[in-house]
Order: structure tokens, then C-alpha cells, then sequence
């Protein structure tokens, strides 16, 4: 089932939650709401899930 998706606007990538109620953006420590987005860019830290098991997701951007 899906729980998110990725979403291009205005130039720029973003995560947008459709079912993960602890994602959380560990770089700014702004928790993600189901609806919500995070803008990916350089660096930026996304926890999915702070269960066990989780997944931290680590944003690297390539080309130029």
C-alpha cells in the first residue's frame, strides 16, 4: 500500500505523506502531519517512522 509519493513543483522535489504518523524532518525537527510535505534538498535528514525498524532517509542531490 502506498504511504507516500514524491512530487515535482515549481523546480523542486518534495515528500508528500499519505500514511506515516511519526515522519518527522530530523533537520529542521519539524514533524511531517499526514498531508504534509518536506521539501528534499542537499542534506536534509527525513525519519519515516521512529518505530523500530524505521527508516531515516538521507537526501543527496546529483548532477549539477
Amino acid at each position: 500500500r502506498r504511504v507516500g509519493y514524491f512530487r515535482l513543483h515549481g523546480g523542486d522535489w518534495f515528500l508528500v505523506n499519505e500514511g506515516m504518523p511519526g515522519m518527522k524532518n530530523l533537520s529542521s525537527g519539524e514533524e511531517i502531519p499526514i498531508t504534509g510535505k518536506v521539501k528534499l534538498e542537499e542534506g536534509v535528514q527525513v525519519l519515516l517512522s521512529p518505530d523500530d525498524g524505521g527508516r531515516l532517509i538521507q537526501v543527496q542531490m546529483a548532477g549539477g
